[in-house]
């Protein structure tokens, strides 16, 4: 990556119907670079699965996406720490942005009562 401008992160989520996976890319620095590149080691993932009427638990999806992130940013920190030694390297504060797709983007949030 250029040295142009400041090294930033981007945490991306992807909600499937089979897993959870979360990765920290870093963005380009510079108009020269192109594209984004996932850090190496930070992809994490959760087995998960929609019942048979394509329907998820909230707080099931939740709780996973909470773990895959934990194991996600663990590795981001020590990719980070092994940089560092090398170059002055920013940390978690470098994380400028988090982006989610999930399964067809088919979202419909609804409390107890089914509203």
């Amino acid at each position: 990556m250029s040295k142009e401008g400041p090294m930033t992160f981007i945490v991306a989520f992807d909600i499937g119907s089979s897993s959870i996976r979360c990765a920290v890319f870093e963005s380009p620095t510079s108009s020269a670079d192109h594209g984004m590149k996932m850090l190496d080691d930070t992809l994490a993932s959760e087995p998960f699965s929609l019942d048979a009427n394509g329907e998820g638990d909230a707080r099931d999806i939740l709780h996973r996406m909470e773990a895959c992130l934990d194991r996600c940013l663990a590795a981001f920190r020590r990719v980070r720490a092994e940089q560092g030694r090398r170059e002055n390297c920013p940390g978690e504060e470098s994380i400028a942005a988090v982006g989610f797709s999930s399964f067809a983007m088919s979202w419909l949030g609804v409390d107890a009562e089914g509203e």
